[in-house]
Order: C-alpha cells, then sequence, then structure tokens
C-alpha cells in the first residue's frame, strides 16, 4: 500500500516539527508549508491526501488557502488545527469542506486518531 501524502500549513515553525516528528513515525510522507503561497506550490507538485491547515497566517489566511487549492485537489480532505476556537470559525471550516476542527494547543493523541481516521 503506497503511504499517504500529508501537506502541513503552519507559520509557526514549532507547530511543524511537532506535527511533522509525529506523523513521519507512522510511515506518512509529510510535506510542510510555512504559508499559504508555498502551500499553493507544493499542491502543483503533488496532491496530498490529506491537509493539516493553519488558519491564522500572514498574507493568506487558512480559509482562504482552502478556498484557492480546493478546485484543484478536491477529494484531499482538509483538518483545520488552529488556535481560533469560536463557533463561527469552526462553521466557516465545515462550509469549506473541513473533516474536523482541532483547537490549539494540540492533544497528540487527538490528533493522530483524527488523521487515521481521515484515511479510513
Amino acid at each position: 500500500m503506497q503511504s499517504k501524502d500529508i501537506l502541513i500549513v503552519d507559520d509557526a515553525e514549532n507547530n511543524l516539527i511537532l506535527l511533522s516528528d509525529l506523523l513521519s513515525e507512522f510511515e506518512y510522507n509529510i510535506r510542510v508549508a510555512h504559508n499559504g503561497s508555498e502551500a499553493i506550490d507544493l499542491v502543483k507538485e503533488k496532491a496530498p491526501d490529506l491537509i493539516l491547515l493553519d488558519i491564522m497566517m500572514p498574507e493568506m489566511d487558512g480559509f482562504e488557502l482552502l478556498d484557492k487549492i480546493k478546485p484543484q485537489i478536491p477529494s484531499a480532505k482538509t483538518i483545520f488545527i488552529t488556535a481560533k476556537s469560536n463557533e463561527e470559525d469552526r462553521k466557516r471550516a465545515f462550509e469549506l469542506g473541513a473533516v474536523d476542527f482541532i483547537t490549539k494547543p494540540v492533544n497528540i493523541m487527538q490528533v493522530m486518531d483524527i488523521v487515521k481516521r481521515s484515511f479510513e
């Protein structure tokens, strides 16, 4: 079975390291982007199976990024991982097609469980 490709998009380096280290232990192919522009370039190279996406980023927020790339990769699943926790943001995430919404600080076991379930 081919390993699943996960794109992690977050402007905070420590979040990228934490998530990529954790998920790479489970033999996922991990790619990281520090902003929306990098993410768009990576999506053009290869469509990810799953995107872990922060909302609050400079230049282009996660909502805007997902709105731009979703038409190119309709089968990719998206999980927002963000410090924003209000109901309006949660609702908007699901309206854009997210499969889940995790608030920071993250519970590592919760993230692993949600990622594994998204591939079932």
